[in-house]
């Protein structure tokens, strides 16, 4: 693809994203009414996926750029080519953003983009195509809204060139396999189980203002939430405190109120599965701090905080998506990096400490793709995002991203 052709791309999502941002209100009530996010997080949703539009529309086309290296009498050219026709089978938790991140590099990289959303955002797919249709790319853009079975019979015939899923490690093994199978390449961004390590010397109640807000946004189904507190035990006491009252703030309600904070969670069955996580945490000797397990009620899950005690499994190791704290007390250094890299995930992190030089040594030390320090962890259109170990395969996001879906080619030229 030449420069040129690039540019046209660009321009098309320029347009594109002038339309969703015409069609803002419409998308955040449909994200709101598909799986429950809050009417005020839907709207920055909306807003995050119109600039990450613009800023690839803004990157120069020097990812396809043809490079030169002598080899001997040869000189080898090396170019970008696209795969081709290339899907990405997208989550529940932020519908209209992980569709945009996978959509529109894997588009400027020169392929067809196929999209499979989670069929909470299939009532979306309408005005999605609509905008599509009214930007000219609906030639390069298709929507499906294709049952599992059928996806994986179109994956092993090999209809797709290239693959990215977000998801289950569960259901991403399965879909790993397929690819190998099918021999096509993919990408997988899974679960996380991100580590908040929280040292004595911080301002304690903004750290916690900052760590609830964070766990309690998308009603804590997000893979880069602060789900394992990892607090100094100097000032755990305090702490504690000074979460429960942010905590107050969070109570279940109608998603698509102005008012509401905190909405339900997808479905009874992700409700289900959370209680059950609770439930043996406590068994497995955890404290409850705040919060009851009684309060729990269809998708509604008011928030929760429990302090672990001893090895406790469960807590420490798995993924909680929903609005539960978990905290965990440490005195060291060291004993807070064992914790914190302890999990089979390796998807993000975060440190807070006045003193930037410890700060980079616990950040460098926790094995994970991102570590954030003194603020929450976010995923932006510019800077690379994903994990190592069960979170996942390859990064999205960042001028890496255009390349994801493309293969080099090498020329040889004899001289």
């Amino acid at each position: 693809m030449n420069n040129q052709d690039f540019k046209l791309r660009q321009n098309k999502i320029l347009n594109f994203a002038n339309e969703l941002e015409n069609e803002s209100e419409a998308f955040a009530m449909l994200i709101s009414k598909g799986m429950g996010k809050p009417i005020r997080e839907s709207r920055g949703e909306v807003l995050n996926s119109i600039s990450m539009c613009r800023s690839f529309a803004s990157f120069i086309d020097d990812h396809q750029a043809q490079t030169a290296i002598a080899v001997g009498k040869n000189n080898v050219e090396i170019e970008r080519i696209p795969l081709g026709n290339v899907i990405g089978i997208m989550p529940f938790n932020y519908p209209l953003w992980q569709v945009i991140r996978f959509a529109i590099p894997a588009y400027l990289a020169g392929n067809h983009v196929t999209i499979r959303p989670d069929p909470c955002f299939f009532d979306a797919l309408p005005l999605l195509r609509d905008c599509f249709q009214k930007t000219d790319l609906s030639g390069a853009f298709t929507c499906i809204e294709d049952e599992p079975n059928q996806l994986k019979n179109d994956i092993l015939m090999q209809k797709y060139d290239g693959l990215a899923f977000t998801g289950s490690v569960e259901t991403g093994r399965k879909v790993a396999a397929l690819c190998g199978e099918a021999l096509i390449p993919y990408t997988l961004e899974l679960g996380g189980s991100d580590a908040y390590i929280v040292c004595e010397d911080i301002d304690i109640d903004r750290n916690a203002k900052t760590i609830v807000r964070k766990r309690m946004e998308n009603a804590g189904q997000s893979c880069i939430s602060s789900k394992r507190i990892l607090v100094h035990e100097s000032i755990l006491d305090k702490w504690v405190e000074a979460t429960k009252g942010y905590l107050t703030q969070y109570i279940p309600a109608d998603p698509t109120d102005d008012k509401t904070y905190l909405g339900p969670l997808v479905h009874e069955n992700a409700t289900r599965k959370l209680k059950d996580q609770v439930e043996r945490g406590l068994k497995e000797g955890a404290e409850l701090l705040y919060g009851s397990v009684d309060a729990i009620e269809g998708r509604n899950f008011p928030p929760m905080m429990l302090k672990v005690k001893g090895d406790c499994p469960t807590l420490r190791q798995e993924e909680l998506f929903g609005p539960v704290i978990t905290v965990i007390p440490f005195s060291k250094d060291g004993e807070a990096i064992a914790i914190a890299n302890e999990t089979d995930f390796g998807l993000g992190g975060a440190v807070f400490t006045n003193d930037l030089k410890r700060a980079d040594n616990i950040a460098d030390a926790m094995n994970t793709g991102m570590v954030a320090i003194n603020q929450a962890l976010y995923s932006h259109p510019e800077v690379p995002f994903g994990g190592i170990k069960n979170s996942g395969v390859s990064f999205e996001c960042g001028r890496e991203a255009i390349n994801l879906f493309t293969h080099p080619k090498a020329i040889w030229k004899r001289t």
